[in-house]
């Protein structure tokens, strides 16, 4: 699957790797290799489907979309020489003009080059013939050798008669990407050779306006291409901290909600009326004034307390945002109100009454 994967990520960045079909990949179809997991039946269908995608979309909508405006910038610089052919300049801008439409033809042609070739190396096997017996070889790339198929020959899954194979062809390997890097460096060059000029050029903003302007154009397009990197850099230098806070608070309330209790398991907690006089069932003595540890106030007559599985109690507005927002877990003692049962609180028929705590002080302080 390595090769296969080095394919994709070529054909993702517009790169023409040629497809590597060796000796070593054919001695591993022997071996129950990468060989043989290419020539396995079962594999063939997978093989055809990609052979008919990519015939009827041969390039990716970038790609066109590329290809599209290096067409248009052609045609509009070819438009504004014609059109300025007889108007003077005292800067060489025609020249600078002429060369960057040789430059970016010869772009264009790589480009189209590196697509076809990428195209043939991701097709290295398809189905040959009428009853899909057989597989033959798509053109195999190689650097400076030949591709050995005499062993895919000899593999068992060839046995079958009609079985073809078509001589490798070969094609140096990375044969486009090498003029690419030198067209990019040609490009990088003649762009600050034509900011050069634009800015010792004195008559020409007045003799040939519409070349001069187009010029000015061309350059700070091309100085924003190159600098969209270094802006990118500094705005994700800049914005890091913010978005580092921004994924902490956001992480923190998906543990948050993770961790909070269903709506039916509060509600199912036992909910009473604080007397006063039963504040030993609190675990208080009679001398003693219960609080809501959470925002610790005392129990007023009448209001409405909540009790955990634990035997801890709050008020109920506050237990219930604890729970429903933030945890599931006791504020106390950090036992979930999910582990125990919570009818164990309920004494008999009288929901106003709370069971006598068996805990001591210490554990409701």
């Amino acid at each position: 699957m390595e090769f296969r994967e080095t394919i994709r990520q070529q054909l993702q960045y517009g790169e023409a790797t040629p497809l590597v079909m060796s000796s070593s990949i054919a001695a591993g179809s022997q071996n129950g290799g990468i060989g043989a997991r290419l020539l396995r039946s079962d594999s063939r269908q997978v093989r055809t489907h990609v052979h008919e995608r990519v015939r009827t979309d041969l390039m990716p909508w970038t790609r066109k979309l590329s290809f599209a405006a290096s067409f248009l910038e052609v045609l509009v610089e070819a438009a504004v020489l014609l059109l300025t052919r007889n108007q003077p300049c005292d800067a060489p801008l025609k020249l600078w003009i002429g060369v960057l439409i040789a430059l970016q033809t010869a772009s264009i042609v790589l480009r189209l080059l590196g697509s076809v070739y990428s195209r043939v190396a991701l097709l290295e096997l398809q189905p040959a013939g009428s009853d899909g017996s057989g597989l033959i070889t798509q053109e195999v790339f190689r650097s400076g050798q030949r591709g050995d198929l005499t062993a895919l020959a000899a593999s068992s899954d060839f046995d079958a008669p009609g079985a073809t194979f078509a001589a490798d062809v070969e094609v140096p390997a990375f044969a486009v990407q090498q003029p690419t890097r030198i067209l990019h460096a040609l490009y990088l060059g003649w762009i600050i050779l034509g900011s050069i000029w634009l800015s010792e050029s004195r008559t020409c903003p007045g003799t040939a306006p519409l070349l001069f302007r187009i010029c000015v154009i061309l350059v700070l397009v091309y100085f924003a291409f190159l600098m969209l990197p270094l802006v990118l850099i500094t705005l994700i230098i800049c914005c890091l901290p913010l978005f580092i806070r921004f994924l902490v608070n956001y992480a923190e309330r998906l543990r948050r909600q993770e961790r909070a209790a269903a709506p039916e398991i509060v509600e199912q907690l036992p909910v009473v009326q604080f007397d006063a006089s039963q504040c030993e069932d609190f675990g208080f003595e009679e001398d003693g004034a219960p609080i809501c540890t959470i925002c610790l106030s005392q129990y007023e007559p009448a209001e409405e307390i909540r009790k955990l599985p634990c035997g801890h109690h709050f008020h109920r507005a506050c237990v219930d945002q604890w729970l429903l927002f933030f945890d599931k877990s006791c504020p106390q003692c950090r036992s979930d109100v999910d582990a125990s049962q919570t009818t164990r609180h309920w004494q008999g028929n009288h929901p106003e009454r709370i069971n006598p705590a068996s805990s001591s002080e210490e554990e409701y302080v």
